[in-house]
């Protein structure tokens, strides 16, 4: 695959991935897009309607510590943000998680309003 094609295939997979993550309806003309960017190449490496072959060692959700690590701050400020309901947290067994979505969510909120400074 040409650079160009496999860089408009990623962006087209994110974007799905966005959409379904965000609770938003994901056209069935994307996936036919991307299998003609991706010169019609089907991936069998993963169970329908997942993404786990693009996904694969990048963890879906996160605990506090590894959430201050890709924010550059500490559990704590993590935990904080979650006790102040800027950020969303799930419980897996009794452990509390950040969904990778909502740590992307949060930072494009950060930068659409820069002047509301984080507790």
């Amino acid at each position: 695959m040409n650079p160009v094609a496999a860089h408009l295939a990623r962006a087209l997979e994110q974007h799905r991935r966005w959409a379904r993550d965000n609770g938003e309806t994901v056209p069935a003309e994307l996936g036919v897009l991307l299998r003609i960017v991706s010169g019609g190449q089907e991936r069998t490496t993963s169970l329908p309607g997942s993404d786990a072959a693009d996904d694969a060692g990048v963890p879906i959700a996160h605990d506090y510590d590894e959430a201050g690590r890709l924010l550059k701050c500490s559990a704590r400020t993590i935990r904080r943000l979650v006790d102040a309901g800027q950020l969303r947290s799930i419980t897996v067994g009794s452990a509390p998680r950040i969904p990778r979505s909502e740590l992307e969510r949060f930072v494009a909120d950060q930068l659409d309003h820069p002047e509301e400074p984080t507790k």
